[in-house]
């Protein structure tokens, strides 16, 4: 007579099924009335509720249908990630409990029959909660009038192919867990370890490499990382017109994130193959250890201490490091990391062997572990790979964004070789070099690089480096500060710089203003407003200064910087270019130019439109007698009457009303009339 508790092959169990479902069915319920509250109670609630009485129809139906693709991606990721791994912790939790491990076993049934039915029972739970919420939500849009009905089918197949990678991922995980707060563990630390790992990893790069500077994570650790790349999926499914408009769906959007979807599918299933192999193998008697497989002892082992040194002898490393106020000492790094190893070694040989008494039967792996984690800061202290001094080839690198701090800060993006072909001269000499940053030396100034290149392979390469000179030094003619200075007041990287700041996001200029300061002993200022022909004009002599080489020519010199560079700053105001994936983005902005005596064009455009250039302050000017600040023509003749001598006594300079705005109306032609006012008025930022 055959047993009830499995079919004629043995690789299915009505009778296990059912027991499955009922006893569990807490679980079960609450999986469905998550869903059902998420999807079709909030539709409801949404397009029948009272919204429906107040918001214009095509703005409720757009909530309803960006409700749904949010639920395709975040809310799809979250119950999978969450209800995954509670589903296995629930159907394989026998095998954390040597009673019912042993029974199961003893049943008629072969053990991939019990794996199947328990995995079976989980699957076709969520797949019949998905169909039947599915059904209900195109029910409440259906009587609603929604024709996006589709979108339901994309949630149905993103819940799903999720729901069956976590599921299977967690049911993976149990296999090799023999106590049930395993289950979670394992599972919660292989989500992220990939992940992890590489980011501490690029941390010890960054304490043991001269100039690593922050890194992506690589495509391919993204991929190893669940969480990571599925949070990415169907962020927004929708297109809009030039206008800001809704134009439909993004069906190229939609196809690669199910495509990627569906990638993890199938890894699902090659992980419950993977966890039905390692199932067959697993031994009874295993039940209540903490790593059930006897091959993955010696990894859990070893990679406990690993990680324990990467992460917390990093971070002991940094606390002490700073405490102490040093520099980065590979030795000492080292020292943090195996102490720690260690003691993460040990610990996980503690719970293998349920014992404390660990040390004489595991001291020689704890010697493996210390070589290990010794020859790996060996390596990377040493440079063993070159990654310190590598710089890339000038065919290799697509496109560089730079930034280069000196008295003050530029970046942007370059494509052009030639350019490109001079920051890599200066990123060699600057590996040759390795300037020191050294802040205990006198007349010390602060100079920053950064590099960040995208290779054409597609690969991202980033440096930062930052270190000391002293201000008012010549420098050497190839020199890395000779280098940085010149690439400072260069036109096309002065070009990049304006560009990323401020003219990629012009539409049009409004106005401009300029507000100056005569006098600060007693807070007066006056306000100069320009209308948009006259604020393109600014702009345009503003560009034939940057091909001048006007800009940045005393980026290195901190004396002259602050002889030259006014504290008046130019304002634009301007129409910020208009993006249809962001129709409510705020579309007017400014811009703040800081400039010098050295950009005679701008000055020149200044006197045109009626400044008067005299009335500019610079910053040395500013710091001027204890601090009291005077413009340029009161400086000048309070120094010429002798009357600054430790504070200023009596500047006869006769300084404007408070609070006067002064606005100029003209073309490009120049200004044709001066209004004053009494209170200083804001640009005009409406069409002119």
């Amino acid at each position: 007579m055959q047993s009830k508790t499995s079919s004629s092959k043995g690789l299915f169990s009505p009778a296990l099924l059912r027991n499955d479902l009922s006893r569990f069915w807490p679980l079960w319920t609450l999986y469905l009335l998550a869903w059902l509250l998420a999807m079709p109670a909030v539709q409801l609630l949404e397009l029948f509720g009272h919204n429906r009485q107040w918001m214009d129809p095509a703005d409720l139906y757009m909530n309803a249908l960006r409700e749904i693709s949010g639920m395709a991606s975040d809310g799809a990721l979250i119950m999978s990630v969450i209800f995954g791994c509670l589903f296995a912790m629930a159907l394989f939790s026998y095998l954390t409990n040597a009673r019912a491990v042993g029974f199961a076993h003893a049943l008629p049934a072969r053990r991939e029959g019990l794996f199947l039915t328990h995995y079976i029972c989980g699957a076709a739970v969520f797949f019949t909660v998905h169909a039947g919420t599915a059904l209900l939500t195109m029910a409440v849009w259906a009587a609603a009038g929604m024709r996006e009905i589709w979108l339901i089918g994309v949630w149905f197949l993103s819940a799903t192919g999720q729901m069956l990678f976590f599921y299977s991922f967690a049911v993976f995980c149990a296999m090799f867990a023999g106590q049930m707060l395993a289950i979670p563990v394992f599972y919660g630390v292989f989500n992220g370890l990939v992940y992890g790992l590489t980011y501490l990893i690029q941390s010890l790069c960054e304490m043991l490499f001269y100039g690593w500077g922050y890194s992506n994570i690589p495509m391919p650790v993204v991929w190893l990382t669940p969480v990571a790349k599925l949070s990415t999926v169907f962020w927004d499914l929708w297109t809009y017109d030039e206008l800001g408009n809704w134009n439909g769906a993004d069906w190229g959007q939609i196809q690669s994130g199910l495509g990627v979807v569906g990638v993890y599918a199938l890894a699902g299933v090659a992980l419950t193959a993977a966890a039905l192999l390692v199932y067959s193998r697993r031994r009874s008697e295993s039940t209540g250890d903490t790593v059930a497989i006897g091959w993955a002892r010696p990894i859990f082992r070893y990679g406990v201490g690993v990680c324990a040194a990467l992460s917390v002898g990093q971070l002991l490393y940094t606390i002490l490091r700073d405490a102490f106020d040093g520099d980065t000492s590979a030795p000492g790094l080292g020292a943090c990391m195996v102490a720690v190893g260690l003691v993460g070694y040990f610990a996980a040989e503690m719970l293998l062997q349920k014992s404390f008494r660990v040390l004489r039967r595991s001291w020689k792996g704890g010697a493996a572990l210390t070589v290990i984690l010794v020859l790996l800061c060996a390596a990377f202290s040493t440079d063993l790979l070159g990654i310190e001094k590598y710089v890339p080839a000038v065919d290799a690198v697509q496109s560089l964004n730079f930034g280069i701090n000196g008295e003050n800060y530029i970046s942007g993006t370059i494509t052009d070789p030639e350019t490109i072909g001079r920051f890599l001269m200066l990123h060699q000499e600057v590996v040759e070099e390795k300037p020191e940053n050294n802040w205990n030396s006198d007349n010390s100034t602060y100079a920053g690089l950064r590099l960040n290149y995208i290779l054409k392979s597609g690969k991202e390469l980033s440096r930062y480096y930052d270190f000391t000179y002293k201000s008012g030094e010549e420098q050497e003619q190839g020199s890395v500060l000779f280098q940085m200075a010149a690439l400072m007041s260069d036109p096309v990287i002065r070009r990049a710089d304006l560009s990323a700041q401020f003219l990629n996001d012009v539409d049009r200029l409004t106005a401009a203003e300029i507000t100056l300061y005569p006098s600060q002993t007693d807070g007066k200022n006056e306000t100069l407003n320009f209308d948009a022909d006259t604020a393109q004009t600014l702009l345009d002599a503003l560009e034939k200064d940057i091909d001048a080489g006007h800009l940045g020519v005393d980026a290195f010199d901190a004396e002259a910087w602050s002889a030259n560079t006014y504290t008046n700053s130019l304002t634009f105001y301007y129409r910020i270019k208009t993006d249809p994936a962001f129709p409510q983005r705020d579309d007017s902005a400014s811009f703040d130019l800081e400039f010098s005596k050295n950009d005679t064009f701008l000055l020149t455009a200044l006197e045109y439109a009626g400044v008067d250039t005299g009335l500019l302050t610079t910053y040395e000017q500013m710091n001027t007698s204890d601090g009291v600040a005077l413009n340029g023509k009161a400086y000048e003749y309070a120094q010429t009457e002798g009357r600054i001598s430790g504070g200023i006594e009596s500047a006869e300079y006769e300084d404007p009303a408070a609070d006067t705005s002064i606005a100029i109306i003209g073309g490009a032609d120049g200004p044709t009339e001066i209004y004053v006012a009494s209170q200083t008025s804001s640009a005009d930022t409406q069409e002119p």
